[in-house]
C-alpha cells in the first residue's frame, strides 16, 4: 500500500512537471523569404508587351515604340508577347525616365539577339545629343566580341557628351550567342556596378560614383544609342523591369527561376 502511494506520487510529479514545461516551451517556426513580393518593392516600370506597351508597374510609365519596334514572339513561342527590333534604326523609349530619381537602380530583362557583334540594349540619355549620358550597356565594344558592356557616368554634369574615360566601364568576360534567349540583370548601388546572366554574376566593378546621375534631359531607351550613332540592337527583349533599388542576389535568381 505504501509502495503504491509513493509510486502515485512520483506519477503526480512528472505529470505537474511536463505540464510545466509544455507552458513555458516556445515554438521557434522558419518563415521562407516571399521573393515574389519582394520584386514588386521600389519596381518602378515593369512592361511584358503581352500585345501592349502597358506599364504593369501601376506607375504609368509606359514605354512607346518607335520607327516601326513592333511586338515579336516572347521564350515560349508565344506570338505578340515581347519587343522586337528591326537592328535597322527602331527604338523604344521611356519619356518618363526623365523623371527617374537619382541614387541606384536595376534593369532586368529577357532578350534574344539576332546578332551579337553589336547594339546597343539600353541607355539614359539624350538621344538627339547624346549628352546627359549617365547609363549605357549593350553589345557594342569596339572589339566586337559578343560581349556585353556596363557603364556609368563618372560626372555629375548633365550638358556634356561621352567621351572615352568618363565612365567607370564594366567588360563581362562572357560571349553570347545568337537566337538564344538570355536573361540579364545590370544594377548599380553604393559605387558598385555588377552584371547578372540567367540568374548568376558573371562581373562587377567598384565605380567612381556611389550613385549613378539622373539627369532630367535624359529618358530610358531601349534598342538604340542616338541620332549620330545608332548602333542598332537586332533582335527581341522581354519582361523589362526597372527598380529604384539594387536587387539583391537571391531575387535575382527568383526573376530567372521564376519568369523563363
Amino acid at each position: 500500500m505504501r509502495k503504491f502511494f509513493f509510486k502515485g506520487i512520483a506519477a503526480i510529479g512528472f505529470s505537474t512537471l511536463l505540464m510545466q514545461c509544455k507552458k513555458t516551451e516556445t515554438i521557434v517556426e522558419t518563415q521562407l523569404p516571399n521573393y515574389a513580393d519582394s520584386v514588386k518593392t521600389s519596381l518602378w516600370g515593369y512592361y511584358t508587351f503581352s500585345g501592349n506597351m502597358a506599364d504593369s508597374s501601376g506607375l504609368n510609365h509606359p514605354i512607346m515604340a518607335m520607327n516601326g519596334a513592333t511586338y515579336g514572339a516572347d521564350k515560349a513561342g508565344n506570338a505578340s508577347n515581347a519587343l522586337a527590333f528591326d537592328g535597322v534604326n527602331d527604338f523604344a523609349v521611356i519619356d518618363e525616365g526623365k523623371n527617374f530619381p537619382e541614387g541606384s537602380f536595376t534593369v532586368a530583362f529577357w532578350m534574344n539577339p539576332t546578332i551579337t557583334s553589336g547594339g546597343r540594349l539600353f541607355n539614359k540619355a539624350d538621344f538627339n545629343t547624346a549628352k546627359a549620358s549617365t547609363v549605357n550597356f549593350g553589345l557594342d565594344d569596339v572589339n566586337h566580341t559578343n560581349m556585353v558592356n556596363f557603364s556609368v557616368s563618372n560626372t555629375n554634369d548633365c550638358n556634356t557628351l561621352w567621351s572615352p574615360g568618363s565612365s567607370s566601364d564594366l567588360f563581362v568576360n562572357r560571349a553570347l550567342a545568337a537566337n538564344n534567349w538570355y536573361h540579364i540583370v545590370a544594377r548599380h548601388g553604393e559605387g558598385v556596378s555588377s552584371v547578372y546572366i540567367n540568374g548568376k554574376l558573371v562581373a562587377a566593378t567598384t565605380t567612381i560614383r556611389q550613385s549613378f546621375k539622373a539627369c532630367t534631359n535624359a529618358p530610358w531607351y531601349f534598342g538604340i544609342w542616338w541620332t549620330g550613332d545608332l548602333l542598332p540592337f537586332k533582335g527581341t527583349m522581354d519582361n523589362i523591369r526597372i527598380y529604384t533599388r539594387t536587387l539583391n542576389d537571391k531575387e535575382i535568381k527568383w526573376l530567372y527561376d521564376n519568369n523563363k
